[in-house]
């Protein structure tokens, strides 16, 4: 494990647009956290397209510097599963949540995410999504809604059944995914 708390892992092909978008909303988010916060948390970029190197020049600005960015090319291009694969389990950190390229995030992600772990060191946490647009002139909640705390799966599913098609909607504790159940196919 590394020292991070969270790493913010972003699987990425060919769409360095969307990947400033994803950054900069990151970056927004991160400004309300202390210096100590913030060292805990970590932006890792996957960048699965082989011949482009245009999301490498987004990650090598030095505005996303304090996003603790990391940036890994694949050799290949190994496909979209297998580079989500990747996303989730490269990070050594203690949380890990996958974001998709073309995601956003609202002002107070990150202190929502870490005020989480630290009050329930919860094996996996679930956002709420709001859609996934790209357009600024949407109206978009500014909070999240009141936590939930599930005891059980039924619940859980029943709540969550609407959000199942969002990669960007969970956090999970790393030690509890459990890598030898990946094949490589």
């Amino acid at each position: 494990m590394s020292n991070r708390l969270l790493t913010i892992s972003i699987p990425t092909y060919c769409r360095p647009e969307y990947l400033v978008e994803c950054l900069d909303a990151l970056l927004i988010s991160s400004r309300s956290l202390s210096k100590s916060d913030l060292a805990q948390i970590e932006v890792c970029v996957f960048d699965n397209s082989e011949d482009d190197d245009r999301s490498r020049l987004v990650c090598e600005s030095n505005c996303y510097t304090p996003l603790n960015l990391l940036y890994k090319k694949n050799m290949d291009n190994i496909g979209s599963d297998k580079n989500i694969l990747q996303s989730l389990l490269a990070p050594k950190s203690r949380y890990v949540a996958i974001m998709s390229d073309d995601d956003f995030v609202e002002t107070k992600y990150f202190s929502h995410i870490l005020r989480t772990i630290n009050d329930f060191d919860p094996d996996i946490i679930f956002l709420k999504a709001y859609g996934l647009t790209g357009k600024n002139d949407l109206i978009r909640p500014l909070n999240f809604s009141k936590n939930k705390i599930f005891t059980s799966p039924i619940p859980l599913l029943f709540d969550r059944l609407i959000q199942v098609g969002f990669v960007s909607t969970a956090v999970y504790r790393r030690d509890k995914i459990d890598d030898s159940v990946v094949q490589d196919s």
